[in-house]
């Protein structure tokens, strides 16, 4: 794999008001103590073999209970909707807030656990039985641990501080098409506590999590968990 050389340049940081926004962060080791298969790459048809980076979710809660969202962050290839929708279940149930104010982003890893019913057809044949067991297992794991940290984060907010940049990075390209279109927007959002401490960073780039391929059967972030 060919390293670059990566700088980032920030536009001054834009703070959302004088006053503190109530945020909650809280994360979760999503990372499973058993073989499971990857999802991500279709020539990767057998279990994996053990764990060379630890993968998590992880919850951004912001705003009070009449206006709050939450932002679930979770290092993955995807997350079906029906994992979303336990999780948005639990939310309405028991903080009253709605689907809307629900957020699900996926790192888009290709060396994390397959979930149930994400890219079924990826290998081009059957699942062995006692394969799906296992990615049903995590499936089943995952959900509740994505509702305790969402629950954790909106039970442990307090007075923050939200700013904003947005930053350029240049490694991204088009595997498509050659000098097709790319998007080095790198923006930030970076949350602090009353005394300033970093509470919370949250960056978002376009470039796919594929740097490890398809020959890599070790759990992994990929990437995207090197960033974080």
């Amino acid at each position: 794999m060919r390293t670059s050389c990566v700088l980032l340049f920030l536009i001054p940081a834009l703070t959302f008001g004088d006053d503190r926004l109530p945020v909650g962060v809280a994360r979760i080791d999503i990372t499973p103590d058993y073989r499971v298969r990857l999802s991500g790459y279709g020539n990767r048809r057998e279990e994996s073999d053990g764990v060379e980076q630890r993968i998590w979710a992880k919850a951004l809660a912001i705003g009070d209970d009449q206006h709050g969202v939450v932002l679930l962050t979770v290092d993955n290839l995807g997350v079906p909707e029906e994992v979303n929708g336990v999780v948005a279940r639990r939310l309405k149930e028991r903080f009253g807030w709605d689907r809307s104010r629900l957020a699900v982003c996926s790192s888009h890893t290709h060396s994390a656990p397959m979930l149930t019913n994400v890219a079924p057809t990826l290998f081009g044949m059957p699942i062995p039985p006692e394969h799906q067991r296992n990615i049903d297992r995590y499936t089943r794991e995952l959900t509740q641990k994505l509702v305790r940290v969402v629950e954790e984060a909106i039970k442990a907010r307090q007075p923050s501080l939200i700013e904003f940049a947005r930053g350029k990075v240049g490694f991204a390209a088009n595997r498509r098409t050659a000098n097709g279109p790319v998007d080095h927007d790198l923006p930030v959002l970076r949350v602090t506590d009353a005394q300033g401490g970093i509470r919370a960073v949250l960056a978002n780039y376009a470039c796919h999590c594929t740097t490890l391929g398809g020959d890599f059967n070790r759990i992994h972030g990929d990437r995207a968990g090197h960033a974080q």
